[in-house]
């Protein structure tokens, strides 16, 4: 599996409007590869990037195999689960979920590691049952202030590399 760019419509990512992806996209159909959709920032079925660049892929007849998607939020399973079958429901392809972590961007929140631990626990199985998601990456947060990706609630390690309970 190829997956076509990562956030294109974030500035400190890909950064590349819909019509720019598109017209780059019949170079990654060429490769013979299984072709992931890019992965926004946002949530796919929400985006507008993100709709109009499926809406792009399939005017065009183009291929894309896989919808790709990002999700950070907070310990709610259900939310995410929720948000895996809402991208199924809006293209029909399945979905790969190549970043998912519990993080809060403001660090506002005021979880402790325990529904952190639990929404892991709970969201791990769920989506093994979902005949829909492909594959899924957890993405891992250092409890590490040094660390340019740091967060205090959602990490997977600790500051001197050992596991969290939920790592």
């Amino acid at each position: 599996v190829l997956m076509g760019y990562n956030e294109p419509d974030k500035v400190e990512q890909a950064n590349m409007p819909v019509s720019t992806a598109a017209a780059m996209w019949p170079r990654l159909e060429v490769l013979n590869m299984p072709l992931l959709g890019p992965a926004v920032a946002g949530h796919p079925a929400t985006s507008s990037w993100s709709m109009d660049f499926m809406d792009e892929v399939d005017e065009d007849e183009m291929r894309v195999e896989l919808v790709g998607m990002h999700s950070y939020g907070g310990p709610s399973a259900n939310s995410f689960i929720n948000k895996i079958t809402s991208a199924w429901n809006a293209f029909g392809r399945e979905v790969v979920v190549s970043e998912f972590s519990v993080v809060d961007w403001s660090d506002t929140n005021s979880w402790t590691k325990v529904p952190v631990y639990n929404f892991f626990e709970e969201v791990l199985w769920r989506m093994e049952k979902l005949p829909y998601l492909n594959r899924y990456a957890v993405f891992i947060f250092t409890n590490d202030p040094s660390t340019p990706i740091s967060d205090t609630r959602g990490e997977m390690r600790e500051a001197g590399g050992s596991l969290t309970p939920a790592g």
